[in-house]
């Protein structure tokens, strides 16, 4: 190489430590991805961005002039911190609303990063066994809760073990308290939520999802998607085709999606052990979404740990899987899996369906019947008419037209939860309740199971990152 092609080759590499540090923690909702190292100067609109108690992760490598990885320790540092703090491993949390600067160091080279504390308003709440998810009227999707296998929608510097061919690699991550930015560009019109994985649906009918994959072995709890120098890295994944509805369920990595297109047609994916995708298949999971078995067409649909069910035009109720909580007393006293949607609810017509543990649905004219296993559907709540319902793991919840919230252990009397307070939107899980009030504000209420029903475990506590 000539002495001028080296210096040039020289001078292009003297920066790769700033260069790669910032693609390594670029965000993804800047312009491109990546680039060089955001300047205190830049725009709020391409920092880092954060709400009150959430966090977000940087990390990079350290390298030397000629690109190759330098013996370095990363060392971080924020400007101030009363706005933001920042952990020897690069975890960012977010302390009040302002502007900081976060200044990383490694192998002689510096890269810094500009970091805005905001607040959002959220328009959509979905609790989980483990955290929940929360869409802000901007479209904007933030988790909470555990991150052990990628539940947050964001990366984490943490250490991974490795566990063989079928699994490479389990990843212990950092959970997160308050909510945190799931690091895409896109912007949703609505979530599905389950302990693992999560979607949501953006204007366009896409389905974008993060967390455990669709296709995860039965032996690998939790599955990592990207491993890269002993990190596990995590980040939301376009699925194909494009839907009108979508749904998540199930527990830890067993996890299951199922969406309507365009003209009604149900679609599913993921764990299918129990026969969960309604597709026919006996394949422990489907990767990729597969048509369900048929030609139903369907309203709404809702899917479960073990099973799916959906509406059709009539409100007839259809469910496919594990049939424990079919509804059917001729069905639900076997233990065979059904393959494909059959009619279910022993005749019920409903207007609403939701499904999780058990089912529940709403009539026309706004009863709640529910049933679990191996049970006919009963009313719920004699007497309460409401607008919305969901089914929990063990409990679950109606709103009434007046805001009102009402929850109940299946089979057991319902009981106000919240207090005074006076909601538009409603969803349970994981012994939380959670909803928007009238004025716009986000809460969620413990809920915990008594031998008399549930009894609030303590007062409804406003999500964090709101103003």
């Amino acid at each position: 190489m000539s002495s001028s092609r080296r210096t040039a080759a020289l001078a292009r590499l003297a920066a790769t430590l700033s260069l790669g540090l910032a693609a390594a923690c670029a965000d993804p909702a800047g312009p491109d991805g990546g680039g060089p190292a955001v300047p205190p100067a830049v725009p709020d609109s391409l920092a880092f961005q954060v709400v009150p108690g959430g966090r977000l992760w940087l990390h990079g490598d350290a390298r030397d002039s000629l690109g190759a990885p330098a013996d370095s320790v990363l060392r971080f540092a924020a400007d101030d911190s009363a706005i933001v703090t920042v952990d020897a491993m690069g975890q960012v949390v977010g302390r009040q609303v302002g502007r900081a600067i976060v200044t990383v160091t490694g192998a002689g080279r510096t890269a810094r990063f500009a970091v805005l504390v905001r607040t959002v308003r959220y328009r959509e709440v979905r609790p989980s066994f483990d955290g929940g998810c929360a869409l802000t009227t901007d479209g904007e999707a933030l988790c909470w809760g555990g991150n052990g296998i990628g539940e947050l929608g964001s990366e984490t510097h943490v250490s991974c073990t490795w566990l063989g061919p079928r699994a490479p690699y389990v990843c212990g991550a950092s959970p997160s308290a308050g909510p945190t930015f799931v690091r895409t560009r896109e912007r949703f019109a609505s979530l599905a939520v389950s302990w693992a994985r999560r979607c949501g649906l953006t204007t366009d009918g896409r389905a974008v999802c993060w967390g455990t994959r669709p296709d995860a072995p039965a032996d690998v709890t939790p599955p990592c998607d990207t491993v890269t120098r002993g990190r596990c890295a995590y980040r939301p994944v376009a699925e194909v085709g494009r839907w009108r509805a979508l749904a998540a369920g199930g527990i830890r990595s067993l996890s299951t999606t199922c969406a309507l297109d365009e003209a009604g047609a149900p679609w599913c994916w993921g764990v299918n052990a129990m026969g969960q995708t309604g597709t026919e298949r006996a394949d422990y999971a489907v990767a990729a979404p597969t048509p369900v078995h048929g030609d139903l067409q369907l309203r709404a649909l809702d899917v479960g740990l073990y099973h799916g069910c959906g509406l059709d035009a009539a409100d007839a109720v259809w469910c496919w899987g594990y049939p424990y909580a079919f509804g059917n007393d001729t069905i639900t006293t076997g233990r065979a899996m059904v393959r494909h949607p059959v009619p279910a609810a022993n005749g019920l017509r409903l207007e609403r369906i939701s499904v999780e543990h058990g089912t529940c649905g709403l009539t026309r004219a706004g009863e709640a019947w529910c049933w679990w296993f191996a049970t006919r559907p009963a009313p719920a709540a004699p007497g309460l008419r409401f607008v919305a319902i969901s089914a929990g793991d063990v409990v679950a919840c109606g709103l009434t037209a007046a805001g009102e919230a009402w929850c109940w252990p299946y089979g057991r009397a319902p009981v106000r939860v919240g207090g005074a307070l006076r909601l538009r939107s409603l969803a349970v899980q994981g012994g939380q309740a959670c909803g928007i009030d009238v004025g716009g504000i986000a809460y969620c209420v413990p809920v915990d199971v008594r031998p008399d029903g549930p009894a609030i475990a303590g007062a409804p506590q406003r999500l964090a990152g709101q103003p």
